[in-house]
């Protein structure tokens, strides 16, 4: 879970909708998805 998180915090089109927002909440399913709440 730590890993995909943070591979997806460093892509870089993830990077463009998270630039000066705070990370509230991951939601991560194994083999599926990595959601990222911010504000």
């Amino acid at each position: 879970e730590a890993e995909a998180k943070n591979i997806a915090l460093h892509r870089q089109r993830v990077k463009s909708y998270i630039e000066g927002k705070e990370v509230l909440k991951t939601i991560y399913v194994p083999g599926r998805l990595v959601n990222l709440v911010v504000r």
